[in-house]
């Protein structure tokens, strides 16, 4: 296993040794810069625990990851949603929970797939767990104004 890497939303891609790489003062030896650079390499090691390293180690394939999204999509926990749209989001869960189901099967006609269905569903507490964090740490980033060049902490809205 290398180097966790990550892609950056206009396309670049850096890995986690060279996160100096992404700041506009990397230069500088000031202990402003220095702890800039800490208090944003707390987030890209977060990344990595909680959401990049399960991915890696679930290895999705394609229809794997669709039915993931669809999951995400349908999300009934939103606040501020209504009865109706509640509703909606469970039935609609519950289709793609059976197309996995399916889709699993198909793969593994003979074995057990339920391991796999729950390997898959539980991505879904890492990328609730992982939103939380990225949403604290943009606000950090907000907060003390560390907008580094590529940072995409910084996009992110508190709201």
């Amino acid at each position: 296993m290398g180097t966790p890497s990550y892609i950056l939303p206009n396309g670049k891609r850096f890995d986690s040794l060279h996160l100096d790489e992404l700041y506009p003062d990397r230069e500088s030896k000031d202990e402003a810069g220095q702890r800039y650079q800490k208090m944003h390499e707390q987030y890209w090691n977060s990344s990595d625990r909680m959401l990049k390293g399960p991915l890696d180690r679930v290895q999705l394939d394609l229809s794997e990851m669709l039915l993931l999204s669809a999951l995400i999509y349908w999300d009934f926990g939103i606040t501020n949603q209504s009865e109706e749209c509640i509703e909606t989001c469970q039935q609609m869960r519950k289709i793609v929970i059976e197309e996995l189901a399916d889709y699993e099967k198909s793969k593994l006609p003979h074995g057990d797939h339920s391991f796999r269905i729950m390997e898959i569903v539980g991505i879904l507490q890492c990328i609730h767990k992982a939103s939380y964090v990225i949403k604290e740490c943009g606000l950090v980033v907000k907060i003390y104004g560390l907008n580094g060049k590529d940072c995409p902490l910084y996009e992110i809205s508190d709201g």
